[in-house]
């Protein structure tokens, strides 16, 4: 086989090989996110109240279900451009308040964002 025949089929096998790394890539990407869509959505009601030890509001968080819950919880205030990445743990069928003293004083405009290996991220707004 000449030079410029062995030069022509690596190369093909070269692009072959990035073409199917490519795809297997994309199909993966593909496939998380379908599941992160199919996935339920969290047994968790979220509501708010005035703090009662310092300034802002609480956030009250309720597992619906029967199972003990763990959330990356994920708040934002926008305003300030400030965040911050929590760990919430919730026993079943009960609730559990995050505010002031947990590490976060929670304003109007404030983003809330929840996930959990089993269930869709939600993301709400504080009223």
């Amino acid at each position: 086989m000449s030079k410029s025949g062995i030069f022509l089929l690596f190369t093909a096998a070269l692009i072959l090989g990035i073409v199917s790394t490519t795809a297997y890539y994309k199909y993966m990407q593909t496939r998380e996110t379908t599941q992160k869509t199919l996935n339920p959505l969290p047994p968790i009601d979220i509501s708010y109240r005035t703090a009662i030890l310092g300034d802002g509001v609480a956030a009250k968080f309720a597992n619906m279900s029967d199972r003990h819950l763990s959330f990356k919880a994920t708040f934002s205030n926008p305003t300030f451009n400030a965040s911050g990445i929590f760990k919430i743990e919730i026993p079943p069928n009960h609730w559990t308040t995050f505010g002031h003293m947990e590490g976060w004083s929670f304003s109007s405009g404030d983003e809330i964002t929840l996930e959990h290996n089993e269930f869709r991220a939600i993301t709400t707004i504080v009223p």
